[in-house]
């Protein structure tokens, strides 16, 4: 007579979780043979029908009889996909100080629904897909889906420089009671793009045709109609 054949199934498995990670499992069902029955699983070093604390990978047992036979048997532990942030652009203030920024983000689970949107500003929530209300900065956010898995983007509030006035050149009348001044003003930051007004009317850089006196220039931010500094 003989025994009849060995055989091992796997019944049950367990792959690994975002939310813990390292916690996969394998069950095995051994039939035939001769017991009692041994189990080597690899480099593991676990003996047991269960394999436990499992990352992915491909794992391999080895179930002997009583009288030394064996069959040999190899499961997958998959880790699941975390969520896809498909995107968050970038925003742009139009005048710098503004706090108006808005950021949006479009993710998807890869178990759906997404049961968290945590911002680095402190707000989470299910659906706060938007977070607005911004100054200049770089923003965080976490998207977490319904098995715990989880996954980070960021992006950029910008603004322009600051608009200044960064100098005065000024050249006084050449002589008592003339008009035959000037003074030039020198800007930076804004968009580039300035509506100057001086206190005698003129709406150039360069006021000329001056006589001795003190002036006054007003310039804003002509294209995004930023507040105007005075000088």
């Amino acid at each position: 007579s003989e025994p009849t054949e060995l055989a091992a199934s796997v019944i049950d498995v367990q792959n690994e979780s975002c939310a813990v990670g390292n916690d996969g499992s394998i069950t095995l069902e051994v039939n035939g043979g001769t017991p009692t029955y041994t189990y080597d699983w690899g480099p593991l070093g676990q003996t047991d029908s269960i394999a436990i604390n499992l990352s992915e990978g491909l794992y391999t047992v080895t179930v002997t009889d009583d009288n030394n036979c064996e069959v040999i048997l190899n499961q997958d532990i998959i880790a699941p996909t975390p969520p896809t942030i498909n995107s968050m652009p970038d925003f742009a203030l139009a005048c710098n100080g503004d706090s108006d920024g808005t950021l949006t983000v479009d993710a998807v689970g890869s178990v759906n629904p997404i049961s968290l949107y945590n911002w680095s500003t402190g707000n989470s929530g299910i659906s706060l897909t938007t977070e607005t209300n911004l100054s200049a900065g770089v923003y965080y956010v976490t998207i977490e889906d319904a098995i715990g898995c989880i996954a980070i983007d960021s992006a950029e509030v910008t603004e322009p420089d600051a608009l200044e006035i960064a100098n005065f050149v000024s050249n006084s009348p050449l002589c008592p009671g003339e008009d035959n001044g000037s003074i030039q003003v020198q800007i930076t930051g804004g968009s580039g793009f300035y509506d100057i007004v001086w206190s005698n009317g003129n709406t150039d850089a360069v006021n000329i045709g001056l006589a001795a006196g003190d002036y006054s220039v007003t310039i804003t931010d002509q294209i995004n109609n930023c507040p105007a500094i005075t000088g």
